[in-house]
């Protein structure tokens, strides 16, 4: 819903992926550690875990449903880390 799942903002051109568990600290880039976040949420958090930044998700990521079917060729190139597609 394009909304920080921090704060509750939901300026589009703000919103930024954010790792729950830091990539730094082994977090991995799976639908249920990656969350939209605004900038200043993002910041704020940087690559600490929920509990040191002293935050909590608005709602817990999970596995969306793929409803839809996008094209390789006109899927955007940043979506390429979250997608798996059919050989």
């Amino acid at each position: 819903g394009y909304t920080c799942q921090y704060c509750g903002s939901n300026v589009r051109k703000d919103l930024t992926i954010d790792h729950v568990h830091p990539k730094c600290l082994g977090g991995l880039n799976t639908y249920e550690n990656c969350v939209s976040a605004c900038y200043d949420c993002n910041q704020k958090k940087a690559n600490k875990t929920l509990v040191e930044a002293n935050m909590v998700l608005l709602s817990t990521p999970v596995v969306p449903f793929m409803g839809m079917v996008v094209p390789r060729h006109k899927a955007p190139p940043e979506w390429s880390q979250y997608l798996m597609f059919k050989q």
